[in-house]
């Protein structure tokens, strides 16, 4: 198993929240417009000049498109930075599993357990009969 395959398996739980975060962005940031369009529909009433609902409008479109792009960026970075335990997974997992020293052993006591299960059948199927006798 390589390394690149561990990172995805490890990283899918954060990609699942992430989306979800991101349909629970998208359900705050409607109603927050819905809030806004509102805001400006008041400023209608205050008898602001055009320049100053102008300035408003700017100041609020920037602050939104700057809360959209550091909220993206650090939800990015948060769900492909693996964890130190993910990483310690990810880095120790292939050494062990592509270790010849440890393949080899494992099919020798593969090979021994299964003779010994193997001759614990024939020994428990040879017992029954002679009971019945």
């Amino acid at each position: 198993m390589s390394p690149w395959t561990l990172y995805w398996i490890t990283t899918l739980d954060r990609i699942q929240a992430l989306l979800i975060c991101g349909i629970s962005t998208t359900i705050i940031l409607v109603l927050g417009y819905i809030i806004i369009t509102g805001m400006h529909m008041d400023m209608e009433q205050h008898n602001l000049s055009p320049e100053e609902k102008a300035a408003i409008s700017t100041k609020m479109k920037k602050m939104g498109i700057y809360g959209w792009f550091i909220t993206i960026v650090l939800s990015i970075i948060l769900t492909f930075l693996p964890s130190t335990k993910s990483m310690a997974f990810i880095y120790i997992i292939p050494k062990v599993v592509n270790n010849e020293t440890i393949q080899t052993e494992a099919s020798e006591i593969y090979d021994l357990a299964k003779t010994y299960l193997k001759k614990q059948l024939e020994s428990e199927v040879i017992k029954p009969e002679k009971e019945d006798d």
